[in-house]
């Protein structure tokens, strides 16, 4: 293997571990009682934690799709739309 490709490939083995140490700590915070919050404002929609902590979307749209993590409230309208808060049930 070249040396641009073993940079490249430490790069994304980099990128997936920080990744998923943020998603960790995340989901760690939600296990103690914090949820996950939309927003939309004018730059488009964010994301943070109950407790101030901001979340990238990247991030967030990895949380929503685990199988634990359930709306903690109905969204405006019906479905397909989610709600705007996340919670961890029997994680």
């Amino acid at each position: 293997m070249t040396d641009a490709r073993l940079r490249s490939r430490s790069a994304r083995l980099r990128h997936s571990h920080r990744l998923i140490t943020r998603l960790n700590r995340t989901l760690a915070r939600m296990r103690a009682g914090a949820t996950l919050q939309l927003q939309h404002g004018p730059s488009g929609p964010a994301y943070s934690l109950s407790n101030g902590e901001p979340v990238a979307r990247d991030l967030a749209a990895l949380i929503i799709s685990y199988p634990n993590v359930v709306p903690a409230d109905f969204g405006l309208f019906p479905d397909p739309v989610l709600g705007q808060t996340w919670e961890v049930k029997n994680d």
